[in-house]
């Protein structure tokens, strides 16, 4: 899966809005190059926590009625491997450009799968609570508190680009079926937005 992400092209608009997610996510988030310099020097004990939070992450997601529709037909050994190989690529240390244009196109897979955003989200958050607990298990809260903190913000940085990058990839994919400009896309949306909120509002009055 990263190896056929790391193969994919990307044009210069896709390279200017995946430069601006991680600009923006990355100042709002306070993520520094320390975060990932921390997990890179626990990583021989943070890497031993991956089997337990790949198949926690798994037992929940093959729990719940939603998931299982999109995951039928798709062998768990496969899943699992991926997500392993996601986990552990966070222990590496400062990542190369390839490591967030893998969290980009992560947007496109999603797309392909029929994952909506809030699945993700919401299992980015049992992946975090699952390492918080692991963290505060292993160390004085201290040190807990330091490698939590930087794990979230990695973590909820990527959220950021998957998110924008599943909607980006979205709107390029009907430009390339109907002709249809992401501007105007986002314009149409805008307007139908803008309806919405005002027969919301209307309503309460």
């Amino acid at each position: 899966f990263l190896g056929v992400l790391k193969s994919l092209p990307m044009d210069e608009r896709l390279s200017k809005e995946l430069l601006n997610v991680v600009k923006t996510s990355s100042e709002l988030l306070n993520l520094e190059p320390e975060d990932f310099e921390l997990l890179r020097e626990e990583k021989d004990t943070l890497s031993q926590w991956t089997d337990h939070i790949v198949k926690t992450f798994y037992d929940k997601l093959f729990s719940v009625p939603e998931a299982l529709k999109i995951l039928e037909n798709v062998p768990r050994e496969a899943l699992e491997k991926t997500l392993a190989d996601w986990y552990l690529s966070l222990l590496n240390g400062m990542p190369s450009n390839d490591f967030w244009k893998n969290q980009w196109f992560v947007g496109l897979a999603h797309i392909a799968r029929g994952v909506d955003n809030h699945l993700m989200l919401s299992m980015m958050s049992l992946l975090q609570e699952t390492f918080g607990d692991l963290c505060f298990k292993t160390y004085d809260p201290q040190r807990a508190w330091e490698i939590y903190k930087a794990f979230k913000r990695i973590t909820d940085t990527i959220s950021s680009i998957i998110v924008e990058g599943y909607i980006v990839l979205y709107k390029v994919a009907l430009e390339g079926l109907s002709g249809m400009k992401p501007a105007l896309v986002d314009r149409m949306a805008f307007l139908e937005a803008q309806k919405m909120w005002k027969e919301y509002k209307n309503s309460r009055s």
